[in-house]
């Protein structure tokens, strides 16, 4: 098992990648077909980890990965 101290955070660490692409795949899906419109709020982290069965740090670094595909806005 490799330890996650190589990485920079934990975005850049691909285990979380891996764990992310579930809710990234999940969302995309969701802005393409409609049912997130645009402007619309995400739910918080904390749901999107519970609903997607990761831990916060992986939602955090998944909806970063999100918004710099300029598919979500970050408001903080």
């Amino acid at each position: 098992m490799t330890s996650n101290a190589q990485f920079k955070s934990a975005a850049d660490d691909p285990a979380v990648y891996n764990r992310g692409a579930i809710l990234i795949n999940g969302i995309s899906q969701e802005i393409r077909s409609g049912k997130l419109r645009h402007g619309q709020r995400l739910s918080s982290m904390r749901d999107l980890a519970k609903q997607y069965r990761v831990s916060f740090g992986v939602a955090r670094a998944a909806v970063g990965q999100l918004a710099e595909m300029g598919l979500v806005r970050k408001s903080r």
